[in-house]
């Protein structure tokens, strides 16, 4: 609506302008009133017919450095709402004079702190040194998520804003609006900054243009987005996806034998068999490890996530029997050099025998170090670097949530689940979005039962010879190993005769070949393509 008339109300610098009344006749104002160098506005419109209240206004203190709401400490903006059945008019606007006092005394350290900003900071006169310890902090919350909270005295905040006051204490200390781009240029070989960090100065250099903290424009040179070249996609189309299973094997027996000797096994094992990455393996302790003395396959890593929105902060999750053979022989070894159990709980997985933290560079390089050893296909290798494996820490996970999607079956079958085990959010998800359903007791066990469906390889056990009845023509024969975790292997030619059905039947899956041969009335057979249900005569 347009406004058409602009009246004035003097008592205590206040002013408002009438709208055009609505389609319905009801009257609505502009206000603007100013108290001790802040300017309140809010709107004033009357109420529809049989309200509780004839006016309603809602006023906002407004900062005189930016021109946007000012926020108390908590972040909360500085409003408040009037109601009034006062039919005179500067009786009303008197009402929300009074309602502007209390709300300034009520928010005087906030408003005080824009006012003496307004001062001390004006957008003309203010120099990089200035805006970046004045304003980094504020920027870089802007910029996360988690700066939202009310505490932010963990030291992992505000890093960013520490890189922006180291390098705006170097410019030229002049207003930002006189500062041009040759200055910046000149600056930009010592420095020798990332473009990480070129992006977070200039990007902060224009904040504070928007934000009216100061004038001018962006002297920072441009950044383009980088495109990769056709030797890099080449690169990276050429990295195979996964391993396959024949080397999931390999890798496994190699770390089974590194175990004792080194915590980099353990470190390889939870990157392929747990789907963690270094920086998670690097926090893990032995405390978040829980073995279980029944199962020895069964191995559940406790992990959290206090920044994830959902049901609960409690994020864990079992691994596959593979890794936790690994982790389980680690772990013994351990012990048995250790009076306490209780001293291990607190140490790090992956440490050196000092004590000290393997770092990340040196966890990268044995595992380029395993795969090399179980002598990989060409396809694993660059073609422009011999001797260079591409991408060994993405192979490890892109391998990991293959066997969970399509191994375990997951993928399709249940994808919520895959999300949840590969670390994934489960936001929004329409299968499952509760992370409790997973990391309670029973959530455990049925993901456990799913990463079961991914075991070692082993010969059935020497001496249980199978069990065979015969029962009015049908045969029925059951492989029982020592334990759960055994896989069996099974290899038998089969004749059915007409009207005769073969039915395989395991209580964890499992995967092999089936071939079929076709027996005609005249005796002979003809064997059939694999995967090709042929027709018995």
């Amino acid at each position: 609506m347009k406004k058409t008339v602009v009246n004035q109300w003097d008592p205590n610098k206040g002013n408002y302008y009438p709208h055009q009344p609505d389609k319905d006749g009801r009257k609505s104002y502009d206000i603007r009133y100013t108290l001790h160098g802040v300017e309140f506005k809010g709107t004033l419109r009357e109420q529809p017919h049989g309200a509780r209240y004839a006016y309603r206004a809602e006023i906002t203190a407004i900062s005189p450095l930016t021109g946007k709401s000012v926020k108390d400490s908590k972040g909360n903006v500085v409003a408040r709402s009037f109601w009034s059945n006062e039919a005179d008019l500067n009786g009303l606007l008197n009402g929300i004079a009074k309602a502007a006092e209390k709300l300034y005394a009520d928010n005087a350290v906030a408003l005080s702190r824009a006012v003496e900003e307004n001062v001390v900071f004006r957008p003309e006169t203010t120099t990089p040194a200035i805006a970046a310890e004045r304003f980094a902090a504020r920027f870089e919350d802007s910029l996360s998520a988690k700066a939202e909270k009310a505490e932010r005295a963990s030291p992992k905040y505000h890093r960013k804003a520490a890189i922006i006051k180291e390098y705006f204490a170097q410019l030229p200390q002049k207003p930002m609006c006189e500062i041009v781009s040759v200055e910046i240029r000149r600056l930009l070989p010592f420095w020798k900054l990332s473009e990480r960090n070129l992006k977070l100065l200039s990007g902060f250099w224009d904040w504070c243009i928007r934000n009216k903290y100061c004038t001018g424009t962006n002297p920072f040179p441009t950044l383009t987005r980088r495109t990769r070249s056709p030797d890099e996609k080449a690169k990276a189309a050429e990295t195979p996806e996964v391993l396959d299973e024949a080397d999931v094997e390999k890798v496994f027996h190699a770390l089974m034998d590194d175990a004792v000797q080194t915590a980099k096994a353990c470190a390889m094992a939870l990157q392929l068999f747990g789907g963690l990455n270094v920086s998670q393996i690097r926090a893990l302790t032995w405390g978040d490890i829980i073995f279980d003395d029944r199962e020895p396959d069964k191995v559940i890593v406790q992990l959290r996530d206090d920044e994830r929105s959902g049901s609960t902060h409690k994020l864990d999750r079992p691994i596959f029997p593979m890794g936790a053979r690994i982790l389980h022989v680690r772990h013994q070894s351990l012990l048995q050099n250790r009076t306490s159990q209780s001293a291990l709980r607190g140490q790090k997985v992956t440490v050196r025998q000092n004590g000290a933290a393997i770092p990340s560079g040196e966890i990268t390089r044995y595992i380029i170090k395993i795969l090399k050893s179980i002598k990989l296909s060409a396809e694993y290798y660059s073609r422009k670097e011999p001797g260079k494996i591409l991408r060994p820490n993405e192979l490890l996970g892109s391998t990991y949530r293959y066997m969970v999607h399509y191994t375990c079956g997951l993928g399709a079958m249940e994808p919520g689940t895959a999300n949840y085990l590969c670390g994934k959010s489960l936001t929004g998800n329409t299968t499952d979005d509760n992370y409790t359903s997973f990391s309670s007791a029973a959530g455990l066990e049925r993901l456990y039962a799913y990463m079961h469906r991914l075991c070692v390889p082993e010969p059935l056990p020497q001496g249980i010879p199978p069990q065979v009845s015969e029962d009015g023509g049908k045969e029925t024969g059951t492989f029982l190993p020592k334990m759960s975790r055994d896989r069996v292997t099974i290899t038998a030619t089969v004749l059915l005769q007409p009207g005769q059905a073969l039915t395989l039947e395991s209580a964890h899956g499992g995967t092999g070949i089936i071939e079929a041969e076709e027996s005609t009335p005249s005796g002979r057979r003809r064997r059939s393509k694999k995967g090709e249900i042929a027709d018995t005569n």
